[in-house]
C-alpha cells in the first residue's frame, strides 16, 4: 500500500512533465491497463484458492461462487454507467477513484470474511472500483494507439494471465499462513497499487484541447435515418438550441439534465446497435464466452483438487494455464497481423478449446492423471487467453469507431451478467451432483457453440466484402 501511494504521489507531482512526452505517455497507459487486468483476473483466482475453505461450512456452492466472482462481475456490469460518467469526468479521475475502491473493498472483505451479507456488500465496492478502471483504461488505450489498437489490446490484457501465473502459489501460501481473512487483507493492500494506474490514464496531448467538443459531436452524429427523421420532425432550430444547451451543461459537468440527456443518447445507440445483425451475433458470442472463461478461472483449482490432487499441485496446474495464457496474448496479437481473417481464426480457437474441455472430463485417465491435467490447463489457458485478447479487436471490425465506446460498455454489461452465471452454475452442479464434471462439460459445449457463431459471423462479413 505504501509503495502504491508513493508512486501515486510521484505521478501527480510529475504529471505535467509526463503529459508532454507522447511516447512515454502511451506506454504508461499500456502498463496501467496491464496492471488493471493483473488484479482483475487475479481476484477471480483468489476466489478459486479460497473456494473449498468457504464452501466447506454451511454455505452452498452456488452462493460461494456468486460471492467470489461478484467483484469481477460488477466491474463488467457497470460498464454502461461508466460510459456515461466519462462524458463528464476524465479517465484519470474515475480511474483513481476506482483504485481506491478496489483496495478498500478487499480489505473490508478480509475484516468480515465470515459474514456472507457483508462479504457481498464489500464485494460490490471492489467491483465498482474495477468498473471505474476497466472501461477508462480500454478507451484511453484506444485513443493513444488508434489504428494499432486491435493488435495492442491483447498485449495489454496479458496482465490477466500474468496474474493467473503468479498469484495462485503466492496466495495459497498466504492462505496457509494467515487464513482467508489475512489473504483478503493482503490482496486488498496490493490492489491499492491500482491508484497510480488510474493516475496514468489521460488522453493524448494532441487531442486533449478538443476532446470535450469531439465527445459532444459524436453523441449527436446521425447513426441512421431514424435519427435524421427525428431531427426533421423536431425542427433544426430546436435541435440547435438543444445542442447548445447540452454543450453548456457538458462543460459545467454538474447538471442532472446533462446526465439524463447523455444517458438518453446512449440508450438510443443501444437500441440502434441491436439492429445490426453482425453486432447481435457478436454480442451473444462475446458474452457466452465468459461462462467457460470465468468458470475455468474460478473453478479450475477446486476441480483439480476434486480429482484427488493436493492444493499445491492444483495451484501449479492453474499457474501453467496462466503461463500459456501469456503466450496466448502474443498469438492474439499476431492473429491480427497474418493474412488469414482474424474472425476465422477466432472461430477455430473456440472449436479447439471446446474439444479440449470435453476430452479432459470425458476420458477418465486424462482427468485423474497429473500430467494430462497439466497439459489440459495449458491448452485451455492459452486458447481462453487468445479469445479474450481478440474480442475487443474483433469489435473494431464490425462497429464504426464513433460507436465503439457505447458498444464496448454494452458488451461489458453483458459480460458481467454472464460472469455471475459462470460463478453460480458450477456451484449449483456441485450442490446437486457433488462434482464440477458437468460444469466443465458445459464449458466445452458453449465453446463449440461460440465457434459456430464466430464462423457464421466470418461468413457474413466475407460475403459483404465480396458484394462490395
Amino acid at each position: 500500500m505504501a509503495y502504491g501511494l508513493s508512486i501515486a504521489y510521484l505521478q501527480v507531482h510529475y504529471a505535467s512533465n509526463l503529459d508532454r512526452d507522447i511516447l512515454t505517455q502511451k506506454w504508461l497507459v499500456f502498463i496501467a491497463r496491464f496492471v488493471v487486468m493483473f488484479f482483475l483476473t487475479g481476484s477471480v483466482k483468489i476466489g478459486g484458492i479460497l473456494f473449498n475453505n468457504i464452501a466447506s461450512g454451511d454455505m452452498s456452492g452456488a452462493l460461494t461462487g456468486f460471492m467470489l466472482i461478484l467483484p469481477y462481475a460488477i466491474g463488467r456490469l457497470c460498464g454502461p454507467i461508466t460510459s456515461v460518467l466519462l462524458t463528464f469526468c476524465s479517465f484519470r479521475l474515475i480511474g483513481t477513484i476506482g483504485g481506491v475502491l478496489v483496495g478498500l473493498g478487499y480489505v473490508l472483505i478480509g475484516l468480515v470474511a465470515s459474514s456472507p451479507i457483508l462479504h457481498i456488500m464489500f464485494s460490490i465496492i471492489a467491483g465498482l472500483g474495477f468498473a471505474c478502471l476497466l472501461l477508462p483504461a480500454s478507451l484511453c488505450l484506444k485513443e493513444h494507439f488508434k489504428d494499432n489498437y486491435p493488435a495492442i489490446m491483447p498485449l495489454s490484457m496479458m496482465g490477466s494471465y500474468v496474474g493467473i501465473t503468479i498469484l495462485p502459489p503466492i496466495m495459497d501460501l498466504c492462505r496457509i499462513a494467515y487464513g482467508d481473512s489475512g489473504t483478503y487483507i493482503i490482496y486488498g493492500a496490493l490492489c491499492w497499487n491500482l491508484i497510480p494506474c488510474g493516475l496514468l490514464l489521460c488522453s493524448p496531448v494532441s487531442s486533449r484541447e478538443d476532446q470535450e467538443l469531439k465527445m459532444v459531436d459524436e453523441s449527436h452524429d446521425d447513426i441512421d435515418d431514424e435519427l435524421t427523421e427525428g431531427y426533421e420532425e423536431e425542427g433544426y432550430e430546436e435541435v440547435e438550441q438543444r445542442e447548445e444547451g447540452e454543450n453548456l451543461s457538458h462543460h459545467s459537468g454538474t447538471t442532472t439534465n446533462s446526465f439524463v440527456q447523455s444517458a438518453y443518447l446512449n440508450l438510443k445507440e443501444y437500441v440502434l446497435l441491436f439492429t445490426n445483425v453482425w453486432f447481435c451475433i457478436f454480442f451473444v458470442l462475446g458474452n457466452l464466452r465468459k461462462i467457460p472463461a470465468d468458470g475455468w478461472t474460478l473453478f479450475l483449482i477446486p476441480n483439480v483438487i476434486e480429482q484427488g490432487f493436493f492444493s499445491v499441485q492444483a495451484a501449479t496446474v492453474a499457474s501453467i494455464g496462466g503461463f500459456t495464457g501469456i503466450l496466448g496474448r502474443v498469438i492474439a496479437f499476431y492473429s491480427f497481423k497474418v493474412r488469414l481473417s482474424p474472425i476465422f481464426l477466432y472461430s477455430v480457437y473456440y472449436f479447439v478449446n471446446g474439444i479440449t474441455f470435453i476430452l479432459m472430463q470425458g476420458v477418465p485417465w486424462l482427468a485423474q492423471e497429473y500430467v494430462p491435467q497439466f497439459f489440459g490447463s495449458a491448452i485451455n489457458g492459452c486458447l481462453l487467453s487468445i479469445q479474450s485478447g481478440m474480442t475487443p479487436g474483433i469489435l473494431v471490425f464490425i462497429i464504426e469507431s464513433r460507436y465503439y465506446k457505447t458498444a464496448y460498455g454494452l458488451l461489458d454489461f453483458g459480460n458481467g451478467v454472464l460472469t455471475l452465471v459462470a460463478g453460480v452454475v458450477p456451484g449449483i452442479f456441485l450442490d446437486i451432483n457433488g462434482s464440477f464434471t458437468f460444469a466443465f462439460y458445459l464449458f466445452g459445449i458453449i465453446s463449440l457453440f461460440d465457434g459456430f457463431l464466430a464462423m457464421t459471423l466470418w461468413i457474413l462479413v466475407r460475403r459483404r466484402r465480396m458484394e462490395n
